[in-house]
């Protein structure tokens, strides 16, 4: 077999293959540091803590988390001119723009703020979660900026208004708004 094994209690603990891989609660490492818990529960296969020993990152099985510290934030960071891409963006993955903060959907080089591109005709949905009643507003579409003054300033928006919330005979008017005379 040759390999080492480090064993505690009759279970080996820690193994070192042929190739010099290294498996810590497994006896076949399938990688150069394979790391393996024996169930999925939430405790951390592995974590890594900068110089005081208080502030870190743990990985386990639902994800990363950031370890100590209050009201602070776990930062991916793509370094330079890379980016950050969560998924395949071929399949539809998000990538985020190092310094530009950037957002891309199904694009590995987003242009603008929010950059949305599909093979098919791309889709912005947006979904209210609650039944909604005649007069009422299911979604909306809000465009502000700071005013001369500074004053945060609802410029235009697209609504969409519910004429008719029956069970078959839906019916909605999409309405335009812009800013005239200070009102929307």
């Amino acid at each position: 077999t040759n390999k080492m094994s480090f064993v505690t209690s009759g279970t080996a603990q820690m193994t070192i293959d042929t190739n010099g891989n290294v498996g810590i609660g497994t006896t076949a490492p399938g990688a150069t540091l394979h790391l393996k818990k024996s169930d999925n529960g939430n405790d951390d296969i592995f974590q890594a803590f900068a110089n005081n020993d208080t502030l870190g990152v743990g990985i386990n099985y639902a994800g990363i988390r950031q370890i100590g510290g209050t009201n602070s934030s776990l930062v991916i960071d793509a370094k330079g001119s890379g980016v950050v891409q969560i998924g395949g963006v071929s399949t539809g993955g998000v990538t985020l723009a190092n310094g530009g903060g950037n957002v891309g959907i199904g694009t590995a080089a987003p242009a603008d703020l929010l950059h949305i591109s599909a093979v098919n005709s791309p889709i912005l949905r947006i979904a209210r979660t609650n039944n909604v009643a005649v007069t009422s507003q299911p979604g909306m579409i809000d465009v502000r900026a700071p005013n001369a003054s500074g004053t945060l300033t609802q410029w235009s928006a697209m609504r969409t208004i519910v004429d008719d919330a029956t069970n078959a005979t839906e019916d909605s008017s999409i309405i335009f708004s812009t800013q005239k005379a200070g009102t929307l």
